[in-house]
């Protein structure tokens, strides 16, 4: 008599089959097969540092009584013609910013005020950032400049150490010069006051050690153009003309990055 094999494996898987097929045919999931993990949040893959080093200039004025040659707090228009006697008063300010995200070293900044004004004063703000020099260029040869008379006046800031996201500004009290007649400029109601030599602007070099290189920006020049005035607002024969450029008087920030 033969005897019969046993297929309980088979059966098994048969019926285990059977039962995931019913199972997904209605839909229902079977919970041991998968998880779903949500996760949210930031994840910082690097950091980015950047240099970067700007000037601006800005000039305010007159502050001179046309009528007196007084000195006065508040700005005027009208400025003194070949005045023979009275020079006209401005404040200039230059100010640099450390627009980046790394410290600078050796910052420092260079322009040019002449032919017809002359710096009387200067201070900086924060007080005592830096060191303050002049190189003055007599108009027409010679090597000294008598404080007067019409001169090149070259300015060396030397800043040092620029941390990031700090500004510093130089105020700068100027006046209009003597030409070799002996009269103060302007002289002429039509002359342009120019406070810049070759349109150079202001210039501002900082290095960076991030960069491995020297930062260099420019301001653009800053020129009054001045216009005959038929107002007598003196009333005493005063030889006048009235500034008409637009204010603000200051040029754009220019800027320098890597």
């Amino acid at each position: 008599m033969r005897k019969r094999r046993k297929n309980t494996p088979l059966k098994l898987s048969l019926l285990f089959i059977t039962v995931l097929f019913l199972l997904a045919s209605t839909s229902i999931s079977y919970s041991l097969w998968y998880e779903e993990l949500y996760i949210q949040g930031t994840i910082t893959t690097g950091t980015w540092d950047n240099s970067c080093i700007r000037i601006m200039k800005t000039l305010h004025g007159s502050f001179t009584d046309p009528c007196t040659g007084d000195n006065q707090t508040v700005e005027t228009d009208y400025i003194l013609v070949a005045n023979e006697t009275n020079s006209t008063k401005f404040n200039l300010t230059i100010c640099i910013e450390n627009c980046g995200s790394t410290d600078l070293t050796n910052v420092w900044v260079n322009d040019t005020i002449g032919l017809s004004l002359g710096p009387r004063s200067w201070k900086t703000e924060p007080l005592g950032i830096g060191t303050v020099t002049w190189e003055h260029r007599p108009h027409g040869g010679g090597s000294e400049w008598d404080g007067i008379h019409f001169c090149f006046n070259d300015l060396y800031w030397y800043i040092g150490d620029l941390n990031a996201g700090d500004q510093i500004c130089l105020e700068i009290r100027l006046e209009t010069l003597q030409n070799p007649s002996d009269k103060y400029a302007p002289t002429s109601e039509d002359q342009d006051l120019e406070f810049q030599l070759e349109d150079k602007g202001a210039t501002v070099e900082a290095w960076s050690e991030e960069c491995g290189t020297t930062l260099t920006s420019t301001t653009g020049p800053l020129t009054l153009d001045i216009d005959p005035t038929d107002d007598d607002p003196c009333s005493n024969g005063v030889k006048l003309a009235k500034i008409v450029t637009p204010r603000p008087w200051k040029t754009p920030w220019a800027e320098a990055s890597c």
